[in-house]
């Protein structure tokens, strides 16, 4: 095992440090904990750890990941999110984290069989996810063409509707 490497978390220097191993430590003494400790990590319903950090007396919980991105890669872009390449939230390693898309997480997602509805074999209707009845989208989600029709086919009605009502409350056609 090679030795862990500690940065400071940006906006919280002094106070906490995270390591390229997914641990947070508080650099300030608390009761009779030693100075420095590593603070317990919560864990999520969906998996992913958070820490609590507070500085001046305001409290903010964080993600484990996104604290060791931010030390060690620096901050996020806009549109990027943080994308575990084991598909496991629980990994924080440096090793196994990286900014990427929407996209590129949806299809992690799909690679790894941790999407949510990756394993349905049918839509909500109860039409297949299978042969001419599958489109997949460019972002890479699963449509049930029957139900894509069937919504249209309503919408095209709506508007009938709409537009027959409109001609009536002119007058033009009665």
């Amino acid at each position: 095992m090679t030795d862990e490497t500690w940065k400071p978390i940006p906006g919280y220097e002094r106070l906490y440090e995270v390591s390229d191993q997914g641990q947070v430590r508080s650099l300030r003494g608390w009761r009779n904990l030693p100075v420095p400790y590593v603070l317990t990590q919560h864990v999520t319903a969906k998996g992913y750890r958070k820490v609590g950090l507070c500085k001046a007396g305001k409290p903010r919980v964080w993600f484990v990941h996104m604290l060791v991105l931010l030390a060690f890669s620096g901050p996020r872009n806009d549109g990027l999110q943080t994308r575990h390449m084991d598909g496991n939230p629980a990994n924080n390693t440096l090793s196994n984290l990286r900014y990427g898309t929407a996209k590129q997480n949806i299809q992690d997602q799909l690679v790894h069989g941790t999407h949510s509805t990756a394993s349905n074999t049918h839509c909500p209707s109860n039409h297949p996810y299978s042969g001419e009845n599958l489109y997949v989208s460019p972002r890479g989600e699963r449509r049930c063409r029957t139900c894509a029709r069937d919504q249209a086919a309503k919408r095209r009605a709506a508007a009938e509707v709409r537009s027959t009502d409109t001609t009536n409350e002119t007058g033009e056609d009665g």
